[in-house]
């Protein structure tokens, strides 16, 4: 093998190292223009005892070895020209408004346009922002009325705006759904589902739902009591004429309503109570199983008869202090929510002996619990409750 270096030269064959050669006798090496330059040769030795030196070899095959010994001339890169019009036009107005600047102040910064890339930022920054606004409306109103969004898919880049999309058509989806609960006999079922295939603002459906929530409970009502061809059938009237027509009904009819013991408004998808409940006084045990209610509502609070009340299958996160005045409530049955603790004043409630709060969110066993002087069963089994 052939090695080429700035001191010596060695060609080496398959038997071994054969000459060395001093490099000053191979000056003309150094300026060799060849591809095997500096790189390890392999030479194959002949079958002659003599060993053959480095003057012996062929010139053909130094040639091969060494490559041409006349060195190409460089190539000079020719030099590139930017064309630029009307360049010492820009850089001559470019002066001129920074001397009117500080002369004159005549261009302020803010006259100046910004470039079109950071405009085409702006636009997507106020569009990004009214997105999550109103996608935050709409989830406050799936909050508030206890509509799942588990069905909500998110897919592609602009995340937001997909859940934009999706959301008001999930909430639609499912305010259709539960006014198609109503009775077809009440005109107001039609007015409702006609509007919910139209454009329609978030205050207006707020009041889609809790009017369809008002006259589910007064139709309930009306049925207890046998009255329920007394209730309105109002026609192309504005939804606030549809709500003061019911509260009217309600106070006519609330002699013989407020006689009424026992409620049962379970799977009825109700997430709002009216206020005009609290006037049943001599009400004693309220079924609102298997609804949607997200919280409490704060009109029970007022039916301080009650002994018996049922709010299994909700959306429920905790208890409002409006429950305080429940003296009477002796059974208690709050299973299948989300609650993970419970007021201290649970404890406070001198009758209530049974409660039942089984596959919720515990984590362990409430004080108010342990302290109660009156609760005689507590069920909390479905709990992640953490041995200790």
């Amino acid at each position: 093998m052939t090695r080429v270096s700035s001191s010596n030269i060695s060609i080496q064959t398959l038997s071994g190292e054969v000459e060395s050669t001093d490099a000053t006798q191979f000056s003309a090496l150094d300026n060799i223009h060849s591809p095997l330059k500096d790189r390890t040769v392999s030479i194959v030795p002949s079958s002659s005892d003599e060993k053959p030196g480095f003057d012996s070899l062929p010139d053909e095959l130094l040639l091969k070895i060494l490559g041409n010994l006349q060195t190409p001339p460089e190539k000079k890169a020719l030099p590139t020209v930017t064309y630029r019009p009307f360049r010492g036009l820009a850089k001559l107005l470019s002066k001129l408004s920074k001397v009117m600047r500080k002369v004159f102040g005549l261009i302020s910064h803010k006259s100046i346009a910004p470039p079109k890339n950071e405009i085409r930022l702006s636009l997507v920054s106020k569009g990004i922002n009214r997105i999550r606004s109103d996608y935050s409306l709409w989830k406050e109103i799936a909050e508030d009325y206890g509509i799942s969004l588990n069905s909500l898919i998110l897919k592609g880049n602009d995340i937001q705006e997909e859940c934009q999309k999706q959301i008001s058509k999930i909430i639609l989806a499912e305010v259709k759904r539960r006014v198609s609960f109503l009775s077809d006999s009440l005109p107001i079922k039609r007015e409702m589902l006609a509007r919910l295939e139209k454009p329609i603002s978030k205050a207006l459906l707020r009041e889609v739902i809790e009017l369809r929530d008002t006259y589910t409970v007064y139709t309930t009502l009306a049925r207890n009591k046998g009255i329920f061809k007394t209730l309105p059938k109002l026609e192309n009237v504005s939804l606030e004429k549809h709500r003061e027509e019911l509260d009217k009904w309600f106070n006519d009819y609330l002699a013989k309503l407020s006689t009424i013991e026992d409620l049962n408004f379970s799977d009825k998808q109700l997430s709002i109570l009216p206020e005009s409940i609290t006037k049943l006084r001599a009400l004693k045990s309220l079924n609102l199983n298997w609804n949607s209610f997200s919280r409490v509502p704060e009109s029970i609070g007022n039916l301080t008869t009650l002994t018996w009340l049922e709010l299994k299958g909700n959306k429920l996160t905790d208890l409002p202090n409006s429950l305080i005045g429940l003296k009477s409530l002796t059974d208690l049955e709050l299973s299948n929510n989300k609650l993970s603790s419970l007021p201290i004043w649970i404890k406070e409630f001198p009758k209530l002996s049974h409660i039942y709060l089984q596959n919720n969110r515990f984590t362990s066993i409430p004080k108010c619990i342990e302290k109660s002087k009156s609760l005689r069963k507590v069920i909390l089994e479905g709990n992640p409750i953490k041995a200790e």
